[in-house]
């Protein structure tokens, strides 16, 4: 049984009952949001409509403008992403993926390849940044080009609606013109929900400096593991040691970093009071990965099959989850239930997906672990515990 601050907290029980007060409350505190998305809302329909009136405009052409709407948010869309890439890529900085509402470009081993992640109406660019030299002033770039751009998109649609004398035209210019208004506003009202933050947000970390600063650097960490040989275990000990040694404010992003970089280091009965802290306060919006680690350690290190099995539910609840680590999960569950046949051909196949990938650090922190699976699974029959098992693995690793 896992266990922490003195209860169990990873078994069923526990867990199907305890609620992320801090997540909620986050969600709680920013309802005055709500109020300046609506009235932003309202604004952009009702000021084209009363500006073409104004001109004369026949009224009834504003149909258009509730047709076009679908098209105009997508449109604001790309171009508000769009922003954020020639940012990333101007200052240098490596592009790892692009989504634009369902679908996602990704970069892998081969090029890149487009991915179905169902239904929603954001976008995101991931990008890595290949050193933290100037890093300050290279994120703010990348965080302002975004709403950089929805402004170009602003005055460019807007002068051109100014300038038509179609009524038909005047209508959809406006209309993209509005959108590109409520993207600029949107995204730079400071703001924080779950694990994600506006550019607003972003920014007024990168103006504050100190400690907001250094977690701005902190929340790059994977995404540097993912387009650089950097393996969570090496990460900066300026980032990571505040984390360990809690200097710094807990948040569940924090301690999950500390977990898979202490698991990297060899180290899973230190990792393991972090995984219990940032799972035990789970919510729907939860990435994947937290229920990945879970049920890998509750497999591996624990041959926990009813907790496994709990946590490869929730896992694969999430239909972003992606291969590689779908099958490291599928595998751990595997070997809690004593299933070994089975856990080696997931963790084979797991790790031809992990060829697949864009060679970097996070890839070879998956590799090591699904290794220490086939290790596992072939001295399953040894009485030897399981951590003696996997640290002469590493020890021999390191070695080498």
């Amino acid at each position: 049984m896992l266990w922490g601050l003195g209860q169990p907290i990873l078994a069923k029980g526990n867990l199907d009952t305890v609620r992320q007060a801090g997540y909620r409350q986050s969600v709680m505190s920013s309802a005055w949001l709500q109020v300046v998305v609506a009235a932003v809302a309202l604004l952009c329909v009702i000021g084209p409509m009363l500006i073409g009136e104004a001109r004369g405009f026949d009224p009834r052409a504003f149909r258009l403008y509730g047709i076009q709407m679908p098209l105009a948010g997508l449109v604001s869309l790309v171009i508000h992403e769009a922003g954020h890439w020639a940012a990333g890529w101007a200052v240098g900085w490596r592009c790892l993926s692009i989504q634009i509402g369902p679908y996602k470009l990704v970069r892998r081993a081969a090029g890149w390849q487009i991915e179905w992640t169902g239904w929603n109406f954001s976008g995101a660019v991931a990008s890595s940044p290949t050193s933290y030299k100037d890093f300050r002033k290279y994120d703010a770039w990348l965080t302002a080009g975004g709403p950089l751009a929805s402004i170009l998109q602003l005055v460019f649609f807007g002068l051109a609606a100014s300038m038509t004398e179609s009524a038909e035209w005047f209508w959809s210019l406006a209309n993209a013109a509005a959108f590109g208004f409520m993207a600029t506003v949107f995204s730079l009202i400071p703001s924080r929900e779950g694990f994600g933050s506006s550019d607003g947000m972003k920014l007024w970390q990168l103006l504050l400096g100190g400690l907001a600063l250094e977690e701005s650097k902190r929340r790059y960490l994977v995404n540097v593991s993912a387009g650089t040989p950097l393996r969570p275990r090496d990460w900066p000990i300026e980032l990571m040691g505040p984390v360990l040694d809690g200097r710094v404010p807990r948040s569940r992003r924090n301690q999950y970093l500390a977990y898979i970089h202490l698991l990297d280091s060899g180290k899973p009965e230190a990792a393991f009071p972090w995984l219990a802290q940032f799972t035990a306060e789970r919510s729907k919006a939860d990435p994947y990965d937290f229920a990945v680690e879970a049920t890998y350690y509750l497999g591996i290190y624990e041959r926990n099959a009813s907790g496994a099995a709990l946590w490869l539910g929730r896992a694969l609840k999430d239909k972003r989850i992606s291969g590689a680590y779908r099958l490291r999960a599928e595998a751990a569950a595997a070997f809690a239930a004593g299933r070994m046949a089975e856990a080696e051909r997931l963790a084979r196949a797991a790790l031809a997906k992990l060829d697949e990938e864009l060679p970097c650090g996070l890839v070879e922190y998956q590799r090591t672990l699904l290794n220490d699976v086939l290790h596992l699974v072939s001295t399953s029959a040894s009485s030897v515990p399981v951590q003696k098992v996997i640290a002469a693995i590493h020890t021999l690793d390191a070695a080498q």
